[in-house]
């Protein structure tokens, strides 16, 4: 779960309505929390009724174990012919033995009760057939041991395994004890017992099928806003709280003219190569992605953070811890293999290419313990990350600022969930990413992101938009979000040493934010440092440079919107 179930429970200190309020604010269907609360209420009831069938398949094979027991302490059957075995009937010429055995089947089915046995058969052989007339009782009792007097023998250890009436209906309605199971014989308990069996399984199939309805429910629920974010659904409406330098000069080439002035990347053969946005970064370019990785990690490592080199492909299984239900359609890749390196094994193996490294950092601690002494934790991921962009169709198709596939350094933290510890973490972190950024003397704005465009997941998130004087616009190069236990919960990332007696479980708090996705910062380099000859170089990542690049990266084609408006003017003459 992703959220805590007690949280729609009125009975356990939760709040439907506020679950509601938060689903209005965030511009999500509001029904879903109605749903939630109604599978949890069929949950609750199905759980309760798998119990209580437990508890009586307990009692009923206890209640098997005494009656056998009892069973085999008995002493040895006398024979029929002794008087020891009539029992208190042995003197059946005497018409007072005889009224009195009349009186008792008047009550009762057979001479021990309800249960055929040896005294029945001793008795029956016994019995002098004039008197039968004058006994209706013993008459019909007669009769009936008669018809079963060979089987009597072999059945009586457990009895017979006819069900009284009503008793199914007992079970049906969940009113059946374990104190009615006692006069039962062992093979009416042994019956019931393979009906209860029936029981458990389509309890249990309905319980499953319940308890899914219901997490599907929860996981597409969003995260609990924090009091900052701004309740809109249009993202024209995201909160600046601050900028950084120039946001307005103008300069006259984008990046999507510049790489291709500085023979940065070739988009001809890498579409050919590898389809629509596909790609070679070549030369200089792949010095300054570089040397922008050794500068973010470098930062990072100063702040306390471990490198990580993650794996760049997912199980399935935990993917789905990690990402959203609509990103396995409109931004995962899947990748199938064979499930073993054994040649005659034809299983197959479904993995994800990873969309961020952000998602098998958040795995790395996976139904783990984090004590507090060991908090908070601090990550720099570095790894190559795959995106479909489904839904980008039309969007920046030029140039490398939006492709399927990049390199990007990854800020991940987890921090104690108490005392606003996370929301500390998250100040920290944005403040890396705008050391980044100043050191690169890159302008930009921190926009508070509104809380109709929150992913699921996020309480609340900052962008930090860099400002491209050659596009005249502002474009995002870092998220940075506090997703508080959200994902912690699905991943069983509990906080503390292990679970106390009677407490509550408590859950990690984990955040994430971008520090350099690295084709999108080298997209702001070129058009914030284009000079006539060439590109300046920063002064920070002079020293990670090869000498042929250290000041200056030069132009050594002309600009594509250039030569498109020379053809032009030559076609008018």
């Amino acid at each position: 779960m992703v959220l805590d179930i007690d949280l729609f429970r009125a009975d356990k200190g939760g709040d439907p309505e506020k679950m509601r309020e938060n689903q209005k604010k965030r511009f999500k269907d509001v029904k879903l929390v109605d749903l939630i609360v109604e599978k949890d209420n069929q949950w609750r009831q199905l759980r309760f009724q798998l119990d209580q069938l437990n508890k009586l398949k307990n009692s009923a094979s206890k209640e098997i174990g005494e009656k056998m027991k009892l069973e085999r302490k008995k002493p040895p059957v006398p024979k029929s012919e002794s008087p020891e075995a009539k029992g208190p009937y042995q003197n059946l010429s005497s018409p007072q033995t005889l009224e009195n055995l009349n009186s008792h089947l008047q009550s009762h089915s057979y001479i021990d009760g309800y249960t055929p046995c040896h005294l029945d058969v001793a008795i029956h052989a016994s019995m002098p057939k004039p008197v039968l007339s004058s006994y209706p009782h013993i008459n019909r009792w007669y009769h009936h041991i008669s018809a079963i007097e060979g089987s009597i023998q072999k059945k009586e250890p457990v009895g017979d395994d006819v069900l009284p009436d009503g008793l199914e209906s007992l079970m049906a309605s969940m009113s059946l004890t374990g104190e009615q199971l006692k006069p039962l014989t062992v093979n009416q308990i042994k019956k019931v017992s393979t009906l209860m069996d029936k029981a458990i399984a389509e309890t249990n199939k309905k319980l499953d099928e319940t308890e899914k309805e219901r997490n599907d429910g929860l996981r597409e629920m969003g995260n609990h806003l924090h009091p900052t974010v701004h309740v809109c659904d249009n993202e024209d409406e995201n909160v600046v709280e601050r900028t950084f330098g120039d946001c307005e000069t103008r300069k006259k080439y984008s990046h999507v003219d510049l790489i291709h002035m500085v023979e940065g990347m070739d988009a001809e053969r890498g579409t050919v190569t590898a389809g629509g946005r596909g790609y070679y970064l070549l030369g200089p370019m792949v010095f300054l992605e570089q040397a922008l990785i050794q500068l973010a990690l470098r930062i990072l490592q100063t702040k306390g953070y471990i490198a990580m080199g993650t794996p760049f492909f997912m199980r399935k299984d935990i993917m789905q811890d990690v990402a959203q239900l609509s990103q396995f359609d409109d931004e995962l890749y899947k990748v199938i293999g064979k499930g073993s390196e054994k040649a005659e094994d034809k299983e197959v193996d479904e993995k994800y290419l990873i969309a961020t490294s952000e998602q098998p950092i958040a795995a790395f601690h996976r139904d783990e313990w984090i004590k507090e002494t060991e908090l908070p934790k601090r990550y720099a991921g570095i790894s190559s990350c795959f995106r479909q962009e489904v839904g980008s169709h039309g969007r920046d198709t030029r140039g490398i600022f939006r492709v399927h596939q990049f390199q990007k350094v990854e800020q991940f933290c987890i921090t104690s969930p108490h005392d606003n510890l996370s929301w500390q973490m998250m100040d920290e972190m944005i403040g890396n990413a705008e050391a980044f950024y100043q050191a690169l003397n890159i302008p930009y704005r921190i926009v508070n992101i509104v809380s109709g465009a929150l992913n699921n997941a996020a309480a609340k998130k900052l962008d930090l938009e860099a400002w491209f004087p050659g596009s005249g616009a502002f474009r995002e190069l870092v998220s940075c979000s506090n997703c508080l236990e959200y994902q912690s919960r699905r991943l069983l990332i509990r906080y503390g040493q292990t679970k106390k007696m009677n407490a509550q479980t408590d859950y990690v708090h984990m955040l994430n934010a971008t520090m350099c996705a690295t084709t999108r910062v080298i997209c702001a380099i070129l058009e914030l440092n284009q000079t006539e000859t060439g590109i300046k170089i920063p002064e920070v990542l002079k020293s990670f440079m090869p000498p042929a690049y250290a000041e200056e990266i030069p132009f050594t084609k002309p600009a594509p919107i250039d030569e498109m408006e020379l053809k032009k003017q030559q076609k008018k003459k």
